[in-house]
């Protein structure tokens, strides 16, 4: 869930990923949306655009987002997509090849996916560039958690 408020600096990132081993984090199948204004926040309005994250070094992070939905934010902001074209900002400690996307939908009708962040990996089919299958919830899960199964 995106939250900023109105203020002209402040902006959302669902991620500032770093791991000191293993994978980093991985979203499967959710959507990005924004707080409800008066609800779940003090703003008047939706969320503004923000990043899907931001890497805290460029050896140690990893970020999968896998058939996400993105909504588009309010009139105040254009109706945008919730997430900003370039989708990942290296603002805190390098550019990161682990930043990933596969099957995004952007309510909003906007196709950012050519205007992403040079360093991250919009995939083609749903393998990350290490050669891991994520094809499905399983093979996915299991390449982030091992054989530790959360639902069971």
């Amino acid at each position: 869930m995106m939250n900023t408020s109105e203020a002209s600096a402040d902006v959302a990132y669902i991620t500032a990923a770093q791991q000191a081993g293993g994978r980093g984090y991985l979203f499967y199948d959710c959507v990005v949306t924004s707080t409800t204004p008066g609800v779940d926040t003090a703003s008047e309005f939706t969320s503004k655009p923000g990043y899907f994250g931001r890497p805290w070094q460029a050896n140690t992070s990893e970020v999968v987002f896998y058939n996400t939905t993105i909504e588009a934010s309010c009139e105040e902001y254009g109706e945008e997509s919730l997430i900003k074209p370039d989708a990942w900002l290296s603002s805190l400690g390098g550019e990161s090849a682990g930043m990933y996307e596969y099957g995004t939908i952007e309510l909003s009708g906007e196709d950012n996916q050519e205007s992403r962040a040079s360093w991250s990996t919009v995939l083609e089919k749903p393998v990350l560039n290490d050669g891991t299958d994520i094809s499905t919830k399983e093979k996915a899960f299991e390449a982030f958690l091992g054989k530790w199964n959360p639902f069971k």
